[in-house]
């Protein structure tokens, strides 16, 4: 009996590394710096 009979490691792990990109994260990791800083600025 195969759990996964469909997976195919190396097809998923690039889809895996593509997604934060689909997802816009460096947009999001910018706007979430720039809060934290904004927050935590040293006075």
């Amino acid at each position: 009996m195969d759990t996964f009979p469909d997976a195919n490691p190396d097809k998923d792990w690039d889809g895996y590394l593509k997604n934060p990109d689909g997802m816009n994260l460096n947009r999001y990791l910018e706007i979430y710096q720039s809060a934290y800083g904004a927050k935590y600025k040293k006075k």
